[in-house]
């Protein structure tokens, strides 16, 4: 680790900058940013699934489009946004350790962040996960499983957690940095020990009114990020595939994918806005910068007292000077002192740290003389003019080289890590080549997995052409389209008016489609007059049932042609002729029993 060899720039930004950073940080720390936020997010959204999952597949299995259909999914909509909202934060851990790391080091893979996160995961179970509330807000959605809506369960309770975590949000918003990077700790018996509730005080208190505004500004951006990410992918749906209506892909795979695309950009901007209010508490900057040549300076000498600790009070990106001073101690001696004494009080460090320690707490440093330092030299010192009693300058040598992009106003293109790789015969490296080929492997797995939840929740979505036409005419009736859509699979038929397609084949003589088609007619004229209710999940003697309650003639009728469907279809005997006429003669007297019941109640 070299702290002033950062991936990123390190200096103070505005809000719209933090957000045009985060943009590059994506793109320089993909596997970071992305892989992390997954596998953070992955196992919450499954647990929502299976907490909240059930009132769409209800809905979508049991009922059609109506004004109850509308109330169960906006329930289902209000407690999604509400549970992504609280684990964001505990879900994006993960990320936060390994961008964290990936700024001050070349090279971090996923093994390194899980043993970070596997250290601080009790601590995030409770601050995160319990102090903050998703999870106890998770344990009353679980006890009203299956369970018809419930206000107090289902809308006061969570718009409670979710004011007391805007609260805590707003004023606190970098608890999860200072628990997984700081690593300050929860108690401690030592009186000057920085203590989780100190830190979160010195870092949070002298902005609270700047914090407030930023999370304000923030959540209102992500918002707007939000729904604009869901309705371009159900734009995309509806190109792609011509069907716009909603379905339990929709809701179960498609709207928490753009809940948790938002979630891992706002865990992103966040750490960034940490590291931000960092640096202008702090002067984080030239912390890194002093704590980063003092380094060098100490070298590998064994006899020097300089050690360099890069985790402050137990680990972490604070960082510290054992031995020596502590980082806020160098940031503020250094703008007291200037340059030269800085140098001075460095080289007192090398061999005194103790004595630096204390000018560092009092700003008291030595720069008259060296007879005001009383130093008990080595024989070969290689900094002090024992004949002369004087300092002997010491040459500091630019590190620009090490950094050509250090002035610019994103990130650095550090050059010291020569990492050597191999490269194909025309000098293209060979981990690209292969990087691309993962990148396209990946999103063509991608593609595939949608075509297939596409084919297994939406299977008229697949058609083909004709289907595709089917659908264009069926767009003239919205109410028939969507009785259409609730018929079995095996009555479906492309076309608006099934009893027109059952007259056809009649004509040609195809007798096992033509029943079909009669059945299908049959089930949505008397979903029309309300003698029965279509749905999927629904057998045919349900429906003969359901038209029993409102005319026995009606179920007479229907359970005739149900009789012959089922010989058809599974049995696989072909009615005659004969047949299909007696049943298309049942099929008149069965619209006159509608029509009569409709001028009956008009």
């Amino acid at each position: 680790m070299q702290l002033d060899r950062t991936q990123i720039v390190i200096r103070a930004r505005s809000m719209t900058e933090i957000g045009d950073l985060a943009m590059m940080v994506i793109h320089r720390f993909p596997a970071a940013t992305i892989l992390g936020s997954l596998l953070g997010a992955l196992p919450w959204a499954i647990a929502n699934a299976l907490l909240i999952g059930w009132i769409p597949l209800r809905e979508f299995a049991e009922s059609l489009r109506d004004y109850q259909t509308q109330m169960e999914i906006s329930r289902y909509t209000f407690l999604m946004i509400t549970l992504v909202m609280l684990q964001a934060p505990i879900a994006g851990a993960l990320t936060t350790i390994w961008v964290g790391r990936a700024v001050f080091e070349p090279r971090v893979n996923l093994r390194a962040a899980w043993q970070d996160w596997r250290r601080s995961a009790w601590r995030l179970f409770w601050t995160l996960g319990v102090v903050r509330g998703p999870l106890p807000l998770m344990l009353i959605l679980a006890s009203g499983w299956g369970q018809p809506f419930d206000w107090v369960r289902e809308v006061l309770l969570p718009l409670g957690f979710l004011m007391w975590a805007g609260f805590i949000r707003g004023r606190r918003p970098f608890l999860p940095e200072i628990l997984l990077l700081e690593r300050c700790p929860s108690r401690s018996r030592d009186p000057a020990a920085i203590t989780l509730r100190r830190r979160n005080s010195a870092l949070h208190d002298p902005l609270t009114s700047e914090l407030i505004g930023r999370f304000m500004l923030v959540s209102l951006t992500l918002t707007v990020i939000g729904l604009g990410f869901y309705y371009a992918i159900v734009w995309f749906r509806g190109v792609m595939f011509g069907h716009w209506e909603p379905s339990p892909l929709v809701q179960l795979v498609l709207f928490p994918l753009a809940l948790w695309a938002v979630a891992g950009l706002s865990v992103l901007v966040r750490f960034l806005s940490y590291l931000d209010s960092r640096i202008r508490l702090e002067g984080w900057e030239v912390d890194l910068a002093v704590r980063a040549e003092a380094e060098r300076l100490a070298g590998t000498d064994e006899r020097s007292g300089l050690v360099v600790d890069s985790t402050p009070s137990g680990g972490g990106l604070g960082g510290g000077i054992s031995g020596g001073a502590t980082a806020s101690g160098v940031g503020a001696l250094a703008t007291r002192i200037g340059l030269g004494g800085l140098i001075l009080w460095v080289s007192i460090a090398v061999s005194h740290p103790a004595r630096a320690a204390s000018d560092a707490g009092t700003g008291a440093v030595a720069t008259e003389s060296a007879e005001s330092v009383p130093l008990e030299l080595p024989p070969d010192s290689s900094w002090f003019d024992r004949a002369a009693g004087r300092v002997i300058p010491i040459e500091l040598r630019s590190q620009d080289v090490d950094n050509p992009n250090r002035r610019s106003d994103w990130e650095n293109q550090p050059q010291p890590w020569n990492i050597s790789a191999p490269t194909l015969p025309s000098g293209f490296p060979l981990r690209n080549v292969i990087g691309w080929v993962g990148m396209v492997l990946a999103i063509f797995f991608a593609v595939a997995v949608l075509l297939f939840l596409f084919s297994r929740f939406e299977p008229t979505v697949l058609g083909g052409k004709a289907a595709a036409e089917a659908r264009e005419e069926w767009a003239k009736d919205d109410q028939t389209q969507r009785r259409l859509e609730q018929l079995p699979a095996e009555l479906r038929v492309e076309t608006l008016d099934p009893r027109s397609e059952a007259e056809r084949l009649m004509r040609l003589g195809r007798w096992d489609e033509a029943i079909a088609a009669l059945f299908a007619h049959q089930l949505i004229l008397l979903d029309r007059c309300g003698w029965l209710r279509l749905s999927r999940g629904k057998t045919n003697q349900r429906y003969v049932g359901e038209t029993r309650v409102h005319s026995t003639t009606g179920e007479q009728l229907l359970a005739r042609t149900v009789t012959a469907f089922e010989a058809s279809y599974f049995g696989k005997l072909t009615p005659t002729a004969e047949r299909f006429a007696g049943l298309w003669a049942d099929n008149a007297k069965l619209e006159a029993a509608v029509s009569q019941a409709r001028e009956a109640v008009a």
